[in-house]
């Protein structure tokens, strides 16, 4: 009955007639204790159908997710949702949203690049969310051609990933390409003590 009530309310200040009329037809002295009990569910109700209206009427792929079956590759296309959210937050106050991921060989170094799969599938669909990743691996995602295990690659969709790219930020850093002043303060970072570089300057150099 609740949710048929609901249904007929369309805006929010709707609401307290339709509280009125349950609460009349649930008559007293039960009415006014069940009254606050209707109000909360049909406002719940009411808020969770205007969400959904909206979100239908305004983001082009919420109804293709919700209507698709609940597994784990349906679920991979959900950070699409989360980065259609964060264009309109950044649109009010301009954030910015960073996620870190670190050792990523703990997700390349496996039999399989299923999980790799989903994380990289995070990142293409996340265009407003800047990813850093750290790792002992170069990321191959710009050098792969299709058919692959990946579903995005190519220079196309990742030309900053590309070893061609060594100017334009974001980028991949790699050890072997560091400016000879990135290489030195590398080197001090790597192996100190008490906050002081191990090595001396002369042997980081000759490193470099």
């Amino acid at each position: 009955m609740l949710r048929r009530a609901a249904s007929r309310v369309g805006l929010p200040q709707q609401i307290q007639e339709t509280i009125a009329e349950l609460s009349e037809s649930i008559g007293p002295p039960a009415a006014l204790q069940a009254g606050h009990g209707v109000a909360r569910v049909i406002y719940s109700l009411v808020a969770q159908g205007m969400t959904s209206r909206r979100l239908l009427s305004r983001c082009p792929f919420f109804k293709p997710l919700v209507e698709a079956e609940a597994n784990e590759d349906t679920l991979s296309y959900l950070p699409s949702l989360l980065a259609w959210d964060l264009e309109a937050l950044q649109r009010k106050d301009a954030t910015v949203a960073i996620v870190f991921l670190d050792t990523f060989e703990a997700v390349t170094n496996r039999a399989t690049r299923a999980l790799e799969r989903f994380v990289q599938r995070a990142a293409f669909l996340m265009p407003n969310v800047l990813f850093v990743v750290t790792g002992r691996e170069r990321l191959d995602w710009a050098e792969l051609e299709p058919p692959t295990d990946l579903d995005y690659v190519g220079a196309a969709r990742w030309p900053r990933l590309s070893l061609r790219n060594r100017t334009s930020e974001p980028r991949q850093h790699l050890v072997g390409f560091l400016s000879p002043a990135d290489c030195d303060e590398y080197l001090r970072c790597a192996l100190s003590y008490e906050g002081a570089a191990v090595m001396d300057e002369a042997v980081r150099a000759r490193i470099a």
